[in-house]
């Protein structure tokens, strides 16, 4: 069985009434599910733009006793981030991914003789756009596209705070009609 579903951009975690699923074409049997993909990243100083893209096909699909032949699913994004405070991310070439952001002044608040003494982290903006196709062959999964604006505080290498405001269309699907999704959310992780 293959099931291609997606939840909105704000949230990670498993579904739930706090992180619905947007976008979900069902259970379809099938025999084979092949799958193409392509990513990039590019760096500019404080400047990095990261994109991916994949597609699927869902080879002799069947929904509910119905054959839908081949039907080909898709979705990518495309993010641009800026440094404000002049920190890069690095790239490990022999992982060919990026690293983990390692500010040039860790956030910090400390009382001095001389009074307060402040770090400031490093603050990044991003801009992404995502797009999801689930709808072919008959199979009305929905079509989503997303825009975030976001603001991250890497506080240290281990300590991000994330604010994010997403606005999401969605087609119709199913009995639900088209419309837009809006979303803020706020998250602290901790990577050690």
């Amino acid at each position: 069985f293959v099931r291609l579903r997606t939840r909105g951009n704000i949230r990670s975690g498993p579904p739930g009434v706090l992180n619905p699923i947007y976008a979900d074409t069902g259970s379809l049997a099938a025999d084979e599910q092949d799958i193409l993909a392509f990513e990039t990243f590019a760096q500019y100083g404080r400047w990095s733009l990261q994109g991916e893209y994949a597609g699927t096909w869902v080879q002799d699909a069947v929904q509910s006793g119905v054959d839908r032949g081949t039907p080909f699913f898709h979705g990518g994004y495309v993010e641009l981030l800026y440094f404000l405070t002049g920190d890069c991310r690095t790239y490990d070439k022999q992982l060919a991914t990026p690293g983990r952001i390692v500010p040039l002044e860790n956030a910090f608040i400390v009382e001095s003789a001389e009074g307060c003494c402040t770090g400031h982290g490093a603050w990044q903006l991003g801009v992404r756009y995502s797009t999801i196709d689930l709808n072919d062959n008959g199979i009305n999964g929905g079509i989503l596209n997303s825009g975030t604006l976001g603001l991250n505080w890497f506080m240290n290498p281990n300590t991000i705070v994330q604010f994010n405001y997403d606005l999401t269309h969605r087609s119709d699907v199913s009995a639900t009609p088209a419309g837009f999704i809006n979303g803020f959310g706020a998250r602290v992780a901790f990577n050690f």
